[in-house]
């Protein structure tokens, strides 16, 4: 089934019309062409929800133990980094042809 992803021979499609129509059926739950752009997209969002679970547990963590602030507020901030670079990182991956 997924062996013509990984055979090497699989070319990008480069027409936008092309890659508008194959975004438009992906939530067809009947649809069992799984090319490399929708296993590309659902390891993006699994990894993506990996990353917000781990940020949220050291947020809450370091929120649950706030002893030196000074200190504590500055590892929040930088917390936050990966969450919001993994839900970007999704969007970005799932709107592909929306340029910036």
């Amino acid at each position: 089934m997924l062996g013509h992803i990984f055979s090497g021979n699989h070319t990008c499609p480069t027409d936008k019309q092309q890659l508008d129509a194959d975004q438009a059926d992906f939530w067809n739950p009947w649809n069992e062409d799984w090319d490399a752009h929708k296993v590309g997209w659902v390891v993006c969002g699994v990894c993506g929800i990996i990353t917000i679970l781990f940020t949220m547990f050291n947020l809450i963590s370091h929120a649950h133990n706030y002893r030196v602030p000074g200190e504590q507020r500055q590892i929040l901030r930088i917390l936050y980094l990966p969450m919001i670079y993994g839900i970007l990182s999704f969007l970005s991956y799932r709107f592909f042809s929306s340029y910036t």
